[in-house]
């Protein structure tokens, strides 16, 4: 495990800045921590992600062909991403990076009105387009120029969505090309260049590479 990057990100309420690590890659010990930390919580509100086993993914995922990164903040794990090389987009059939897994830790994410999922537990913000942010930089990092490919759960797409408007769109596609059964977005050069952009005009959890 390396260091990859920094990022600056608001924690708690009233909001303080904080500097966090992002590492790669996951470990077999950090992802038993996930399991023991998250799964009780997104078990006890019934997220999607909920069945996820951390241990295993990270085992399935763990070659060459993958590429994977957790965001550390004070030895908490605030959010993980995991990346595969060289996947045939569904758009242009042009080779690019899929994103098979990102996901915030259950103390970081928000009810549907808006209000911390787990209040009682100091929330850091923003994980998730931190993550999202440095799966594009590896898509460039790797010469496929921002193409990112990655299949949604469903509480996920509207976030998705958000992040991208009134920037150059998102292609997304249907659930028959699935075997899961989720929609599916695609980024190009264009999209994911304009949301790193604004990513950095505004200044902040700007991620600095290490």
């Amino acid at each position: 495990m390396s260091l990859d990057a920094r990022s600056t990100i608001s924690f708690g309420y009233p909001a303080k800045k904080a500097e966090v690590e992002i590492v790669s890659p996951i470990t077999a010990e950090m992802a038993a921590t996930i399991d023991r930390e998250w799964r009780p919580l997104l078990e006890q509100v019934g997220t999607q992600d909920a069945e996820w086993v951390w241990s295993d993914i990270v085992n399935e995922c763990s070659g060459a062909q993958f590429a994977s990164f957790a965001m550390i903040n004070g030895g908490r794990i605030e959010g993980v991403l995991v990346l595969e090389r060289d996947r045939r987009m569904l758009g242009t059939l042009a080779v690019g990076a899929t994103m098979h897994y990102l996901a915030t830790a259950p103390w970081n994410r928000l009810k549907d009105d808006g209000t911390p999922l787990f209040p009682e537990i100091p929330r850091a913000r923003p994980v998730g387009a931190v993550l999202l942010a440095r799966a594009l930089m590896f898509s460039q990092d790797e010469g496929f120029e921002g193409r990112l490919g990655w299949e949604s759960l469903d509480g996920a797409l509207t976030w998705y969505r958000d992040q991208f408007a009134g920037l150059p769109p998102l292609s997304e596609f249907g659930r028959d090309l699935s075997d899961e059964n989720l929609l599916s977005f695609e980024t190009d050069l264009k999209a994911s260049q304009a949301f790193l952009d604004q990513f950095r005009r505004e200044g902040a959890a700007l991620l600095r590479r290490c």
